[in-house]
């Protein structure tokens, strides 16, 4: 899986860093540096206009592999996925393991939304302009890693002509199939709405009559962005303990709290759903849908 990061400077999407996978084998590590210089590992001979024998650059096989491969743009609005929570990459690399990842990254649009406390026109103008900047990058298909800023997702797909699928979709639909009393835990109050709005669209498409509470673990998404992991994880476990005397599933609006999905399951004792696996099984299965079109 390659990855390329791109940023927002001056209103401009500009790349960050390009580089191949890490965690390659030492044959695999070889075709990659093949990729990079330009040159296969393994050249014949072929015959120069002089009649001297030369070798032929052939491209080489990461590279023949690599324009096989779906290109992925995952649009953040924190630099949470890239820098501090890798479970997004993850689980690309273990369900889509062909693809080629590309970050686009406007780290100060969530802070608008919590600073204006919504969703402005101008909000949705930088989310449309992210996924613009990705469809012309070539991206097969958009992944949204942020709950926040889902509406704004549902107008930039309406901008773009490459399928946008959002982290916290099939989660909604999930959650609205098998609860009843559904509580939406978030570290971010804009994230509240948006999750708990599509978890009720869904539940008025199956025709499901649920009751959704919202809780705010105040303060727990800036310990995480300051490097405070434990002190963060306390604040959700107490949240998700009290949270469950009154729902029968919890659902973890935000996919940086993902990794304590089992400790709260068996904490609180109800289920609890994450986003990241399953939107990201979701989105193998539309890489899938594509490859097969």
């Amino acid at each position: 899986m390659g990855e390329l990061l791109c940023g927002i400077a001056d209103g401009v999407v500009v790349p960050i860093f390009a580089e191949p996978p890490t965690s390659l084998s030492r044959a695999s590590k070889l075709l990659t540096r093949s990729y990079i210089t330009g040159y296969s590992q393994r050249n014949d001979a072929v015959p120069a206009s002089d009649g001297a024998m030369r070798p032929e650059k052939r491209l080489p096989p990461f590279e023949i592999r690599r324009q096989l491969m779906t290109k992925i743009a995952i649009l953040h609005t924190s630099f949470v996925f890239v820098s501090v929570e890798p479970v997004i990459n993850d689980l690309i690399a273990e369900l889509i393991p062909d693809a080629e990842v590309m970050h686009f990254v406007d780290s100060d649009v969530l802070a608008t939304v919590v600073r204006e406390n919504g969703i402005s026109t101008r909000s949705e103008a930088r989310m449309t302009h992210l996924a613009q900047a990705a469809e012309e990058a070539g991206a097969d298909i958009i992944f949204s890693a942020c709950s926040s800023l889902g509406p704004a997702l549902d107008v930039a797909a309406q901008n773009v002509h490459t399928p946008v699928v959002k982290i916290d979709e099939a989660m909604a639909i999930r959650a609205a199939s098998e609860g009843s009393r559904i509580g939406v835990l978030a570290t971010v109050p804009t994230t509240l709405g948006p999750t708990s709005d599509l978890i009720q669209a869904h539940a008025d498409d199956l025709d499901r009559s649920v009751i959704i509470e919202q809780r705010l673990a105040e303060g727990a998404f800036a310990l995480l962005m300051s490097g405070d992991r434990e002190q963060h994880d306390r604040l959700i476990i107490g949240e998700a303990i009290d949270l469950a005397q009154r729902v029968d599933l919890i659902v973890l609006a935000q996919a940086s709290m993902s990794r304590l999905a089992p400790v709260l399951e068996e904490k609180a004792g109800v289920p609890v759903l994450s986003s990241p696996r399953i939107g990201v099984d979701f989105l193998a299965h539309r890489v899938a849908e594509l490859a097969n079109a």
